[in-house]
Formats: C-alpha cells, structure tokens, sequence
C-alpha cells in the first residue's frame, strides 16, 4: 500500500500537476496537469469520495485532469444554498407616473316646460317641448332650431343617459291612459334638420287617471348610444277620445302662501355623457 502511495505521487510530480493546497480545511486551488490523472486507483477502488479535513471537500470528481464537481464544506454551501434565504431587502423606489388615460369627456345638460301640454287624441304621437334651458349644455349638446323646441341634438359620440320626470293631470272622468317613450332621428347636417323620428326600442313610461284631477308622476331612466350626429326627443300619446287635454303634462306656478313652495315644471329632462 505505501509502495503503491509514494508511486502515485512521484508520477504526479513527474507530470507537473500542481495538487491542490489544502489548508485548514479548503482547497484554494486545484490545477491537475491535464491527462495526468485520469482515474487515479487507490486501496479498495477508485478515488469516488476523497475526504478532506473539516469536509471541506465532501465529493471531488477528477475527470481528464480537471475538476469536474466539487462539493464544498457547509458554510460555503449556505450561502447559495436556494432553500436558505436571506431576509429580503427594501422595497425599490416607486416608479414614475404613466400617461393619463383617454376617459371620458364631460357632456350634459338639462331642459324643462313651464307650459301644460295635452297628451291629444286616439293615440295619436305628439311631441314633448321644452321652455327653460336649466342648465347650459356642452358644446355637444343643443336644441333644435331654438326654445321652445322638442329635438336635443347630440353631436360628440358616446353612450348617454337620458332621464325625464313627468307631471301628468286627469282633467275629465272615466279612464285613460297615458305613455311617454323616447324616439330618436339622423341629424341632417346640411341642411340643420332633424330627419323622420322613430321609436327607440326601450320601454315606455306610462300612467293612468280615472277621476278628475288624478296626477301622476311618470319617470323613465335610459342608455343610447351615439356615432354620429342623432336627434332625441320624447313623445307622449294617450287613449282620450274626446278632449286632447283629457291627459295633459301639468306644469305649476311657484306658490308664495300659505305653503311657499317652487314651480314644477310640466317636464324636465337631462342628457349626460357616462362613456
């Protein structure tokens, strides 16, 4: 066996190779004279495990002269062992602001009736009107041609909200019914008018009186949307067949005493840009 040892580091120093410095444990370098040692035999079989002090080296693997593998003591494992964190570090700077998004351009306005208005007869269509522009609209809403009027022209494309309240009155006995819906029309830009109303497929607000003087409050809330230049405009109709004024949207003067209280329009009705 000692034969065999003092054989095989005589022709280690013959060759060149450089063994590896092995001190307190590490080996700080290890440079093999390639083809030196290619499968290096020893008692009881090939070097598979070479034990070093302190573990420094656990498994070393010497293939055509280099290291191929080298498992280190457990200290330095530790530190790139992936299973064995460090506490995390601090949180990075917040990162600039990004561009403020398209969103959606403000657009409304409201319009109401200071004037009675009959609903008419045989369920012929008539066509709500307005008095008082309440609040002044965007530059992409407006009324046609002019106060008093029933078209609101709505140029700058998206999708609205449309929401009326309505005061009707009975003002003859025996029962009738009354219904207001919202139609709408192409805007005829060349010409500045409004083209044929139809029907806008949303359900209708409607309200029945039986006595004289019955009043009811009818309200519809609903969303269109506009590519191009359309008209708006609520219609009513009624099933009197003797007085147009049977059903009629009620407007009252504001009242001073004995109960002050403000006017209520026949009709009030707001146009509001939601995307």
């Amino acid at each position: 066996m000692a034969v065999a040892l003092v054989a095989l580091c005589l022709a280690l120093a013959g060759t060149g190779a450089g063994l590896s410095m092995i001190a307190d444990g590490s080996v700080d370098t290890a440079q093999l004279h390639f083809g030196a040692v290619t499968n290096p035999k020893v008692a009881n079989g090939a070097v598979g495990e070479l034990k070093l002090r302190n573990g420094a080296v656990t498994s070393q693997k010497i293939r055509n002269g280099s290291i191929e593998a080298a498992d280190l003591n457990w200290r330095l494992w530790k530190t790139i062992s992936a299973t064995e964190r460090g506490p995390t570090g601090p949180t990075g700077p917040t990162g600039p602001t990004g561009p403020t998004g398209p969103g959606v351009t403000p657009c409304s306005g409201q319009w109401s009736s200071t004037s009675n208005q009959n609903a008419g007869l045989n369920s012929a269509t008539t066509a709500i009107t307005y008095s008082t522009q309440d609040v002044t609209p965007c530059s992409g809403l407006s009324v046609q041609p002019g106060l008093p009027a029933a078209a609101i022209l709505v140029t700058l494309p998206g999708r609205y909200n449309l929401q009326f309240s309505a005061q009707t009155e009975k003002t003859t006995n025996g029962t009738d019914t009354m219904w207001i819906w919202m139609q709408t029309a192409t805007w005829n830009s060349g010409a500045s008018t409004c083209g044929t109303f139809t029907d806008l497929p949303d359900p209708a607000s409607g309200g029945r009186g039986g006595a004289s003087g019955d009043r009811t409050i009818m309200t519809v809330n609903v969303l269109f949307d506009v590519t191009a230049g359309m008209c708006i405009r609520l219609a009513m109709t009624s099933t009197a067949t003797i007085n147009p004024a049977e059903l009629r949207l009620l407007a009252e003067a504001a009242v001073v005493s004995p109960a002050p209280r403000p006017a209520v329009p026949s009709i009030i009705t707001n146009i509001w840009r939601i995307g």
